[in-house]
């Protein structure tokens, strides 16, 4: 073998073993989406085949004896063979990846009918040849044949690169240049090759770019994780900005109740507070998009208005607000204040004060929730009912919506302290 036989051979082996390497990965990492990545799995395989079997037909290649003359026969066969194929695969790859678009299927079908066509000519050849044969000394050269089914394996390669561009709006960025490079690559790789002989820049270039499926598989689990963990944040968020809680309302129609017997104007009042308060609560469940520091004021102030016409003076809340020019996600404080005074201050006998207060730092707006009640121990988990309305929820909105942090604090018999902490470009 030549210099650059042996270079091609090694660089081919190389890529042949990164194949099956990521062909295990992305097995073990997608057992769930078989059905999606099948084509994926498919493709790497192919490329492995293509890869080996052009190791063994150049290793071969001047071989006279009677197994170099077999070798180089099959490999090439099947080198071929495995290229076409991938061709092939690849246009069903990209019509399950969208689902069976509409855009695009007429271009997807000529493609697997000319993908397709390719693969018959290199059955035929076995008994015609005209895409390829030997000479005497059972070295490969390329015929008229070679020439049409590389022009259609640029048409192939071409349709589908159409369909990709004009379905970019429907899948990531990321994914999608990834797969845009993944069809221009072979297609530069085909075009240069058709120009030189010696070297199968082609097979290469397809091994290459089976590193970046690898990274569409990645990518693809990536983003499914993520738009699962949001989908189960916006579900949970949703519940919880939906949900007026039974006892609540129950409370507060009971003070109601008692206030148009002693103070009609307090009761009327009352009825006011709370309307809106159930308004806000529907409206907030609506959106997903960041309200205004005072909305969300005016929200904590209809609620503690209701709660201290029931519990009286034992409940005392204090605005300490230097700082309400900012953004935030809806009701990120108000079930902050809530659990202060039904699992803080409302337990205790004489009752105590809730104190919300905002400050501007360098590059950080801060929030501050704090109360002298009950307090609880850290170190033990909080239950569903303590957690009302999800401190954890509230805590994971901010870090996806804004970029924020929450801490909570508490001693027990002390209190409690909750601070939101929002980066400066969310105000």
């Amino acid at each position: 073998m030549t210099i650059l036989s042996i270079i091609q051979v090694n660089i081919e082996s190389i890529l042949f073993l990164i194949c099956i390497a990521i062909w295990i990965l992305t097995r073990v990492w997608n057992k769930e989406n078989k059905n999606k990545f099948v084509y994926i799995w498919f493709v790497d395989l192919l490329t492995a085949g293509l890869l080996i079997s052009d190791v063994f037909a150049i290793y071969f290649r001047g071989n006279t004896t009677s197994a170099g003359y077999y070798i180089v026969r099959i490999a090439n066969f099947f080198n071929f063979f495995f290229l076409y194929s991938i061709i092939l695969y690849f246009s069903f790859f990209i019509e399950i990846l969208f689902e069976h678009p509409n855009k695009g299927k007429k271009r997807i079908f000529i493609a697997k009918i000319v993908a397709g066509i390719t693969l018959i000519t290199n059955l035929i050849n076995i008994f015609v040849p005209f895409v390829y044969a030997f000479d005497d000394n059972n070295k490969y050269f390329r015929m008229t044949g070679w020439y049409i089914n590389s022009g259609c394996l640029l048409i192939v390669i071409f349709l589908l690169a159409t369909v990709l561009i004009g379905l970019k709006d429907e899948i990531d960025r990321s994914v999608f240049w990834i797969l845009l490079i993944d069809e221009l690559m072979p297609f530069v790789a085909s075009v240069v090759q058709l120009f030189i002989y010696g070297i199968s820049i082609t097979n290469i270039v397809i091994g290459c770019t089976q590193l970046l499926v690898f990274m569409i598989t990645f990518r693809y689990q990536e983003i499914k994780i993520r738009d699962r963990e949001t989908q189960l944040v916006e579900y949970n968020a949703k519940l919880m900005l939906t949900q007026v809680q039974p006892h609540f309302m129950l409370n507060a129609l009971s003070t109601i109740q008692y206030l148009c017997k002693t103070d009609s104007q307090a009761a009327a009042d009352t009825i006011s507070d709370l309307g809106v308060y159930i308004r806000n609560n529907m409206e907030f469940a609506s959106t997903t998009e960041l309200i205004s520091f005072e909305k969300e004021l005016s929200h904590i102030e209809k609620y503690v208005s209701i709660e201290q016409k029931r519990f009286g003076d034992r409940i005392r809340v204090i605005y300490d607000i230097k700082e309400k020019d900012f953004e935030l996600p809806a009701l990120s404080i108000q079930p902050l204040v809530e659990n202060a005074i039904k699992h803080g201050i409302s337990k205790k006998r004489s009752g105590g004060t809730v104190e919300v207060s905002t400050w501007r730092g360098v590059d950080t707006i801060h929030i501050l929730v704090k109360d002298d009640g009950v307090g609880f121990d850290p170190e033990k988990p909080f239950s569903e009912d303590r957690v009302h309305l999800g401190l954890s929820i509230v805590t994971e909105r901010l870090k996806r919506q804004c970029g924020g942090n929450a801490s909570i604090t508490s001693t027990p018999g002390k209190g409690t302290i909750c601070e939101i902490s929002l980066p400066i470009e969310f105000d």
